[in-house]
């Protein structure tokens, strides 16, 4: 059984995707940082430098960048020698949409193709009029089906990426969805003139909407949510893909929802390095400023058919946890994974065909790019969001960043579930958190969540501070008055 299931009790909207009780994907949105990405602004040019990239005012802290590479085709033209220049000038008014958050000193990137996502297409502004099938895709009838279709129906001014989730889809349907996003295109397009930059001109309406849609597909069972408050806004959603809406089921259990799924203990998992397999075996995660390399080891998997099938068996269960992991933990850039020797070619050949077979599953896609000379193999991820031990995980003071502690949003929806737990479930009234500093001015500026603890089962919560105590230290006491 494969289920969503969305969080709305925490310091972060945690939107997970969950196959038979495993945690396989979780999308993280924090209230006070509501991601850019996916937003289309009425931008002003602020500042060109001829051969990188252009400043691009749109009413960020930060003015966002747009490299010339991704300069589409309405904005350059191209001298006699072939080299590339802006057909753009500092003051120019032009449409932007945001690709990638700002991160450090970097302001968002953005880019002037305007992109429109679909359950069964993508829609691209862009005049190179290209229609692009899915890889995932394979049957050569259904490629020329849904070219055929999109053929008919595309207009030169645009492009459009056929997803997965098109396969065997009607004429009706595919065609409806098409017009749909080109109206919606039209419409920020007609906006846009007219809006003084710099101004945003469409954006998700929740901060969720886009982490759901990504996730959403024909073969999910339910949508568990914990906020009967977002029930008909999510039943609009899945009126509008085609989904029924009994599929969408309210919590209200005693335990946090990601506790009744058992996903809290699995995405603490997530945050160390180390991960065991069923059979006895285990894989060690490293995360480096340049990349990610992952080790499998046999451990003490032990098998009477000999060490050629220990390893295979190895590898190839070890392979299906790794494409997990990557997911889980949103692993990107350069991986390199040393799995364990294979001499024999038939069993190298066995283990890759598995292996191709579990990637298919990654929504991003996961590119093997080879093996190196010792036998390393390498694959690359495309990076979309931070990766989840961004969103938990803080460098600790008392190593000089050596090490990582957990942080107080992760801290605080410990101590608050827990408090929502025990006063369901039992006949303690009085609670008494005493925590570092750090902590407890984090609970302080959380105060209005554990008020409305307070109220909803008549207890009574107070906050002590430690003024000298390391870090993510903190203790709960309960009575009973």
């Amino acid at each position: 059984m494969k289920n969503i299931i969305i969080d709305f009790n925490c310091n972060y909207i945690r939107t997970a995707l969950v196959e038979d009780r495993k945690l396989i994907e979780v999308l993280i949105d924090e209230h006070d940082n509501e991601s850019l990405v996916g937003n289309i602004y009425s931008a002003r040019v602020e500042n060109i430098l001829q051969g990188q990239f252009a400043f691009i005012n749109i009413g960020y802290k930060k003015n966002a960048f747009l490299q010339l590479d991704d300069i589409r085709q309405s904005n350059l033209y191209i001298n006699e020698n072939g080299t590339k220049k802006l057909n753009i000038k500092n003051g120019n008014q032009m449409l932007v949409q945001c690709l990638k958050d700002s991160k450090g000193l970097k302001g968002p990137l953005v880019t002037s193709e305007l992109s429109f996502t679909g359950r069964y297409i993508v829609l691209l502004k862009n005049n190179f009029n290209q229609i692009t099938i899915s890889r995932k895709i394979e049957d050569n009838v259904e490629r020329k089906r849904l070219k055929t279709i999109i053929s008919n129906i595309i207009s030169k001014e645009y492009s459009v990426i056929i997803r997965t989730e098109a396969t065997n889809i009607d004429e009706e349907t595919l065609k409806s969805e098409f017009l749909n996003l080109k109206n919606l295109c039209e419409d920020i397009l007609s906006k846009g003139v007219y809006l003084k930059p710099p101004a945003v001109i469409y954006k998700e309406n929740k901060i969720y909407e886009k982490s759901l849609k990504l996730l959403l597909k024909d073969d999910i069972d339910n949508i568990i949510i914990n906020s009967p408050d977002e029930k008909n806004y999510i039943l609009d959603i899945l009126k509008n893909y085609n989904l029924h809406e009994d599929i969408l089921k309210i919590y209200d259990g005693d335990l946090n929802i990601f506790e009744e799924y058992e996903l809290e203990t699995q995405i603490e998992k997530a945050l160390h390095n180390k991960v065991w397999l069923k059979s006895g075996g285990f894989l060690i995660i490293e995360q480096t400023e340049a990349f990610i390399v992952i080790d499998v080891n046999t451990g003490k998997f032990t098998d009477k058919k000999g060490k050629n099938n220990i390893i295979l068996k190895t590898n190839i269960e070890a392979g299906k946890e790794i494409v997990r992991q990557i997911r889980l933990r949103n692993l990107s850039g350069m991986i390199i994974i040393d799995f364990i020797n294979m001499n024999s070619e038939e069993d190298k050949e066995k283990f890759l065909f598995e292996f191709k077979n579990f990637i298919k599953e990654d929504r991003i896609g996961i590119n093997i790019v080879g093996m190196t000379e010792l036998g390393l193999m390498q694959l690359t991820r495309k990076k979309v969001r931070p990766e989840i031990s961004r969103y938990f995980l803080k460098n600790c003071n008392c190593c000089n960043g050596a090490g990582k502690i957990y942080n107080e949003k992760f801290v605080v929806d410990k101590i608050f579930n827990n408090i929502y737990k025990t006063a369901r479930q039992s006949i303690f009234n009085k609670f008494i958190v005493t925590a570092d500093k750090n902590i407890y001015n984090f609970l302080l500026e959380r105060k209005n969540k554990f008020d409305d603890l307070e109220l909803k089962f008549n207890i009574k919560i107070y906050f002590k501070k430690i003024e000298n105590s390391i870090d993510s230290i903190y203790k709960i006491e309960k009575e009973k008055v």
